[in-house]
């Protein structure tokens, strides 16, 4: 205190933190904004920068972002690097000051050269290529800098580059290590994106386990993607039986959080009535919420509620309007669904031809059941020309998924060697398979050809 009562700028700044934080005193942010301002008055940049902090955020005195400029820009011109970067927040989003995001842009250039907030705001900008050019490359090394400072935030949009190849190639099990970093620290985004990389077996191994641990440290910090990820985990039983009144829990209170994912998820459940009671109109509150964000997913189910009879008869022409809208997002399932419609003549007019377009878009996009859907067409040359050799390799495809029609007609066909030459030994694995389906019928008619096979030997 004997400093600052001889106007030792850095005591009285000193001072003026510990008022505002409540640290070896009561807090109390008009002490606070006395002290920083007699420090800031004498030039301590720290000060200047703590003192439009205050100004900024409201703290003591009423918000007034133009006096926050007018602090940051005192310290800025000293160098102080974090003050630089809140003037260039100012600037860019032109709170308090008219907009200059060139000027932003320079500043936090300056600041990011010593400032490893700085390194990371500078690469969201360059990242996202908002008012400025985009750079990928520079953000790559920007974040990789300020995660290496130890910043949370860009370790994890570190690892979003890395997991998804931006700027460089595809490196999952590096993009897990930077998630964890971040997730260690306790930043809820980090601590989801672990979690659905070690679900979802996407590069790294699966485990179940620590998906589990880490989607929970979010869904604690009520982060909605740790509890959609909980949901994921509960309706596939990750760690036991699959639990659908688990998973219905956890995608409500995602949903309810805000999740467009998780609202398609819960509105599924309600329309299906899988760990919850079935809630037709509810289910469409839901699923409406989240296909007016655009989720492709919940425009599907919404078709498919109108296809099976919301609160009456089917209306196809509404299935068909949601399955087209849900198409435009390439979703698959919606595709393979017109596909059905304009096969079967509901709701349209019967058109083959468009039937095995509407099959091939969703097949190229790995849809198994369309992919079977395909391979037919073009065995018996329905809207499209024959060929048994393409028919063959959609068959293939599907049955490379496992899918019941796939396994059943592609191991007929290596038998009989349509579309390629006869493999009789190809021909009794896929009929093995299809003895496994799912489908009760898919399974008896391999079991009833395979037992034919084994009565010629």
């Amino acid at each position: 205190m004997d400093a600052a009562e001889q106007g030792y700028a850095p005591a009285e700044n000193s001072i003026g933190w510990f008022a505002e934080h409540g640290q070896a005193t009561r807090k109390d942010p008009e002490i606070a904004m006395e002290h920083y301002r007699r420090a800031a008055e004498a030039m301590d940049a720290d000060a200047q920068n703590n003192l439009g902090m205050l100004y900024l955020n409201g703290t003591g005195v009423p918000r007034d972002a133009a006096e926050a400029a007018r602090w940051f820009r005192r310290a800025a011109e000293q160098g102080f690097a974090a003050a630089q970067t809140n003037l260039a927040v100012l600037l860019y989003r032109g709170d308090g000051v008219p907009q200059d995001r060139a000027e932003a842009l320079r500043l936090y250039r300056l600041a990011a050269a010593t400032n490893p907030i700085a390194m990371k705001d500078l690469a969201d900008l360059l990242y996202m290529g908002e008012g400025v050019e985009a750079d990928p490359v520079a953000a790559l090394r920007l974040y990789r800098a300020a995660a290496n400072a130890g910043v949370a935030t860009a370790a994890n949009a570190l690892g979003v580059m890395l997991e998804n190849g931006i700027a460089t190639a595809p490196d999952p099990a590096e993009a897990l290590r930077h998630y964890i970093d971040a997730a260690v620290q306790g930043l809820a985004a980090a601590q989801a994106n672990a979690g659905e990389l070690l679900f979802r077996d996407k590069g790294v191994p699966r485990n179940d386990a620590q998906a589990a641990l880490w989607f929970g440290r979010a869904a604690d910090q009520g982060d909605a993607r740790g509890m959609n990820g909980l949901g994921n985990m509960a309706f596939a039983g990750a760690d036991g039986p699959p639990d659908m009144q688990a998973a219905a829990g956890w995608y409500r209170r995602a949903a309810e959080a805000g999740l467009i994912e998780a609202q398609a998820n819960y509105g599924t459940m309600l329309l299906t009535g899988q760990g919850v009671r079935r809630d037709v109109a509810a289910a469409a509150t839901w699923l409406r919420r989240a296909a007016d964000a655009a989720n492709g997913p919940a425009m599907y189910r919404l078709g498919t509620a109108y296809e099976a009879g919301i609160d009456g008869p089917p209306d196809h022409e509404q299935a068909i309007a949601w399955f087209r809208r849900a198409a435009a997002r390439d979703e698959p399932n919606a595709m393979n669904s017109l596909g059905d419609l304009y096969r079967d003549g509901l709701g349209v007019a019967p058109d083959s031809a468009e039937a095995a377009r509407w099959y091939a878009r969703a097949a190229e996009l790995g849809h198994a059941p369309a992919q079977s859907s395909l391979g037919q067409a073009l065995l018996t040359g329905d809207g499209v020309a024959q060929d048994d050799a393409a028919a063959l390799r959609w068959f293939r495809a599907a049955a490379a998924q496992n899918d019941g029609i796939g396994l059943l007609t592609a191991g007929l066909l290596c038998l009989q060697g349509r579309g390629a030459p006869a493999d009789p030994e190809e021909g009794v694995r896929l009929l093995q398979g299809a003895a496994r389906a799912a489908d009760p019928e898919i399974r008896a008619e391999a079991e009833r050809w395979l037992a034919a096979l084994a009565a010629r030997r």
